[in-house]
C-alpha cells in the first residue's frame, strides 16, 4: 500500500508544483564546443530567468553559483599545475559536490539539470575540456548576474 502512494516530497522538501518540471524537462541541445558554450549559457540563463523559478522559498542565488564556480576553478588550477590525470579524483568529487548541492536546494537542482552540468563533467577527457567547462561555468555565472541574479 505504501509503495502505491505518491509522495509529495523531494529530498525532504515539498514536491514543487508547476515550473520545476517544465524547466528540467526542456531538452536544451547542448553542443558544448568552444564556439557555442557562451551562447548556450546565455540561452540557459534566459530559460531559467523566464520561468522566474522560485519554489517553496528556494531560489538560486549568486553565492550558490559562485561556490560551484570556485570549486571548478580550483580543480582547473590544479590540473594546470600537475596535469589532467592528477585531478581525475577531484573531478569525480566535483560531480558529487554538484549532486549534493542539487539535493539541498530544488532551484540548484533545476539549474544543474537544465545546464546539464553533470553530463558535461562526466564527458571531461582532457585539460582543454576542463578549461571549456570552467569557462562555461563562468559564462553561466556572468549571465545570471547580468540578468539580475537572484533578485529577479
Amino acid at each position: 500500500m505504501y509503495n502505491n502512494q505518491k509522495s509529495n516530497r523531494i529530498n525532504g522538501q515539498r514536491k514543487p508544483k508547476g515550473n520545476y518540471n517544465r524547466i528540467i524537462k526542456q531538452k536544451f541541445p547542448l553542443k558544448f564546443t568552444d564556439e557555442s558554450y557562451v551562447d548556450e549559457a546565455r540561452k540557459i540563463i534566459g530559460i531559467f530567468k523566464e520561468e522566474k523559478f522560485k519554489i517553496n522559498k528556494n531560489i538560486l542565488t549568486n553565492t550558490q553559483l559562485r561556490n560551484l564556480l570556485a570549486m571548478t576553478n580550483s580543480v582547473y588550477a590544479e590540473a594546470q599545475k600537475k596535469g589532467f590525470d592528477s585531478v581525475k579524483g577531484d573531478i569525480a568529487y566535483l560531480k558529487i559536490h554538484f549532486i549534493y548541492q542539487s539535493g539541498r536546494n530544488i532551484a540548484v537542482k533545476a539549474f544543474v539539470e537544465l545546464a546539464q552540468l553533470i553530463k558535461v563533467i562526466e564527458e571531461l577527457k582532457n585539460l582543454k575540456d576542463l578549461q571549456r567547462f570552467c569557462r562555461y561555468m563562468e559564462a553561466l555565472v556572468a549571465y545570471f548576474k547580468y540578468c539580475g541574479g537572484s533578485e529577479n
